[in-house]
């Protein structure tokens, strides 16, 4: 191309389909973040509302942030310490004061919970909110079920995880636990 107004031309047609593909990719990220935040709000304003809406706010935050892999293989997100931290009090709540902590379906958040602390943050909680984890835990083991809503099954699989779980935070779980390993 030897005539300087045609490569100034394509050259200028070039630049101006660069610049509208970054723009469209900049607007694509930054409308995804802000669904994904709006997401995440919204999931922590579900976990303490009670056991079916901690199951939507838990669902929530697996389906925005993936599942959580053993071995550290899923990304980190921008949100894994506040979700941790939540999971964390909200599991401490759950385990000795949930209303239906015996029940199928609360013990499934449960699960759900202590597995994202345990498998996402493979450095366990630390500090006074590790000395009270494990306490609520400990409680959890060493207290009869309820007479209401009791899924026996749903327990011994609470129970078998708790004394896991208490395992990674050096605690020995058959202190506390008056009732055989399942």
């Amino acid at each position: 191309m030897d005539d300087p107004v045609l490569l100034g031309a394509v050259i200028a047609a070039i630049s101006a389909v660069v610049a509208g593909a970054v723009a469209a990719v900049v607007q694509l990220v930054s409308g995804n973040r802000q669904r994904e935040n709006e997401l995440v709000v919204n999931a922590f304003s579900n976990l303490g509302g009670g056991s079916q809406k901690r199951t939507a706010g838990i669902a929530t935050l697996k389906a925005v942030l993936g599942p959580a892999r053993r071995l550290g293989m899923r990304r980190r997100s921008r949100y894994d310490d506040a979700v941790s931290s939540e999971f964390e009090a909200q599991l401490i709540y759950v385990l000795t004061n949930g209303k239906r902590r015996w029940a199928a379906h609360e013990v499934a958040n449960m699960i759900a919970m202590g597995s994202w602390l345990f498998d996402v943050r493979r450095a366990s909680p630390v500090g006074a909110r590790r000395d009270i984890l494990v306490a609520a835990m400990e409680t959890y083991l060493s207290a009869p079920t309820g007479e209401e809503h009791v899924d026996p099954a749903a327990v011994r699989r609470l129970r078998h995880e708790l004394r896991g779980w208490l395992t990674r935070l050096g605690v020995d779980p058959t202190a506390q636990d008056p009732l055989p390993p399942t």
